[in-house]
């Protein structure tokens, strides 16, 4: 294929050391609002439309895929490998899009320099060798596209930042806009309107994002012609009704030869979009298609990412892909019912510094009640997914994805009676930093803990020394001296604490060392390797004849000081799962996480705003 069209490989030394020269060119459309940016859902409708810093609306719709045989047939290609490649791309069809956002810009080497930094990671050697010059940015490179990135380096930043890549169908109808452009400002090409082979002056390599405003797509969208190539989300499979097209050239003598793409297709391989700062009009086309290994990068690629406009949808795929689709095929997840949280960080750039979120969302396709009971007594039934990326402090587990299961009552069960509570929240466990701050009884709580190990120890002691008296014949002596009340208790309190026998029902998902009560219905946390992480003990579900409220409930929890936890905050999921008799089974699923952990950023500058100015300090701002 021509090196028009495709991504050019990495030895090109002397091609960045003019880049190391070249002047950095301002974006206007860079300059972001720092801060924090929240998203939930159910999504308020004042914050239905609103974008995330840096991103734009795309609302989705009808949208205008690929080229006919016709479009191309006018834009006089002579090439055979460009026919080739223009093949890829029919036919031209119409597919239905849910809204989306979209970065405005690619990512740029700031953003991958931060991303790296704050995740311990290396950029990779030919980035460094070509680019980088001992890991570095070079000087007034910052906000150029980052290059020399795979596909799956670029979706492992996506998801760090709770975004992804988009599909080729979202980049493509971004780039199009609901007219179905033919370059992403009309259906005339201007070659000044993007980083191009035809730009004048000709340029030899990418430039700072949004340098072309002339050529934003009518979403507002920067460089989705030109600059760099672009990595999508898709396989570089055939469209649906592909079939190869027949053109006519100066070289057919009037007949039209047939023209196939079928030899490229690989699944594999990942969709490229875009063109770069190499490549001519046609290849800059919206609708061309590019592919790439996985695997590779080159030094004219880089990436943009997107997201679902419904917070959370991304973040449920993505637990639904850790925690095991296996879990999902008879009763798939229902991305209607997502309930979320995120917050992500900015600098003072815009550029993303960190994204905490919490996403869940229930099944669908139950069965009648009484057989999801049946069902789930020979193991877990699975009735949603949840993902964090916090540490959970009740029940005390890492931060991932999890199965949400239902498990039902086994009355003939040799319940151990202790039930989800049994695990208490140790004074010396796991908690969170700068948790001491929110728990004002700390040093008495410390100091309490030092008299009972006191006690501990002086018990130790006394038993030591009393064994010492049995071995030497002295064991009834021994006998009738009279206990002392702390030790009676001490010794009622272990034998209170002993473990009882482990139930005798095996279940198909691995308990792990969680005890629950089987006598009682629960709603069970399983983590990837099908290891029961947390049990939560539940009232006996009812059927409904409609589903209840789907809610989020957050509620600040103070430090309990008899059982060990400190101040926390509750995170309940109140949600339905809905049956095929045209009923709902309702269900709740509490978690416990360090507090303002997910706090929307409007309450956080509420908290941190200073006072309002006097009047007389009003009147000297406004003189200065």
């Amino acid at each position: 294929m021509d090196t028009s069209f495709s991504p050019r490989a990495a030895p090109v030394k002397t091609l960045f050391a003019v880049v190391v020269a070249s002047l950095f060119v301002a974006c206007p459309a860079f300059a972001l609002s720092p801060g924090d940016s929240f998203r939930q859902s159910p999504c308020p409708p004042d914050q239905a439309a609103v974008a995330p810093p840096g991103m734009v609306l795309v609302p989705g719709g009808a949208a205008t895929v690929g080229l006919d045989e016709q479009e191309i047939q006018e834009r006089g290609v002579e090439v055979l490998s460009f026919l080739k490649t223009l093949a890829a791309s029919v036919p031209r069809h119409e597919v239905q899009l849910e809204p989306y956002f979209i970065d405005r810009n690619e990512v740029t080497n700031q953003q991958w320099r931060i991303y790296l930094d704050l995740n311990n990671l290396e950029p990779n050697k030919d980035l460094v060798q070509y680019y980088w010059t001992d890991g570095k940015i070079p000087a007034g490179h910052e906000n150029m596209p980052v290059v020399f990135v795979s596909y799956l380096e670029a979706e492992g930043f996506a998801r760090w930042a709770w975004k992804r890549l988009p599909t080729e169908e979202e980049w493509e109808f971004a780039a199009r806009g609901a007219e179905a452009f033919l370059w992403p400002w009309g259906n005339e090409f201007v070659g000044d309107n993007a980083w191009c082979a035809d730009t004048k002056p000709f340029v030899k390599h990418a430039q700072a994002v949004g340098g072309k405003p002339e050529g934003k797509s009518p979403f507002g969208v920067f460089d989705l012609a030109g600059n760099v190539w672009e990595w999508t989300a898709s396989s570089f499979d055939a469209y649906p009704k592909y079939a190869d097209i027949q053109i006519k050239t100066k070289y057919s003598r009037g007949k039209p030869d047939k023209v196939s793409a079928a030899e490229f297709f690989r699944s594999s391989k990942r969709v490229i979009r875009g063109g770069a700062f190499d490549c001519k009009d046609v290849a800059l086309l919206s609708a061309v298609r590019q592919s790439a290994d996985p695997n590779t990068w080159y030094n004219t690629l880089g990436f943009r990412c997107a997201c679902s406009a419904r917070p959370g949808v991304d973040a449920v795929r993505r637990a639904v892909a850790q925690a095991g689709p296996q879990h999902f095929n008879d009763y798939p997840i229902d991305y209607a019912s997502v309930l979320s949280l995120e917050v992500t960080h900015h600098d003072d750039q815009g550029l993303v510094t960190g994204n905490k979120g919490i996403a869940f969302a229930a099944v669908k396709d139950w069965k009648s009640l009484t057989d999801m009971q049946k069902l789930s007594r020979r193991g877990p039934v699975a009735a949603g997914v949840l993902m964090t990326t916090e540490n959970m402090i009740e029940p005390t587990i890492v931060a991932g994805a999890y199965v949400v299961a239902y498990k039902a009552a086994e009355p003939k069960a040799n319940g151990n009676g202790n039930g989800a509570a049994a695990k208490l929240f140790p004074l010396e466990g796991w908690t969170y930093p700068g948790w001491e701050s929110h728990d004002p009884t700390l040093e008495a709580r410390t100091a309490e803990a030092a008299r009972k190990k006191a006690v501990a120890d002086k018990k130790a002691a006394r038993d030591a020394k009393r064994a010492a008296k049995k071995k030497d014949g002295e064991a009834a002596e021994g006998k009738d001296e009279e206990q002392p009340a702390e030790e009676g208790e001490a010794e009622g309190e272990a034998k209170a604490e002993e473990p009882e026998a482990e139930p005798e029902v095996k279940w198909a998902a691995n308990p792990g060392s969680v005890e629950w009560d089987h006598t009682r219905d629960h709603v069970l946390l399983i983590d990837r390797s099908g290891e029961v992480v947390a049990a939560f003990a539940i009232e006996p579900p009812q059927e409904a004849g409609r589903a209840g409220e789907a809610k989020l409930a957050r509620q600040k929890m103070n430090e309990d000081r008899r059982c060990g936890f400190p101040a926390t905050e509750k995170y309940e999921f109140a949600f339905s799962v809905p049956l095929t008799a045209s009923k709902w089974v309702d269900f709740t699923l509490p978690i416990r996480f360090a507090p303002d952990i997910f706090a929307e950023s409007k309450e956080k500058e509420a908290a941190q705003k200073p006072a309002a100015p006097t009047s007389a300090e009003a009147e000297e701002k406004d003189s200065r």
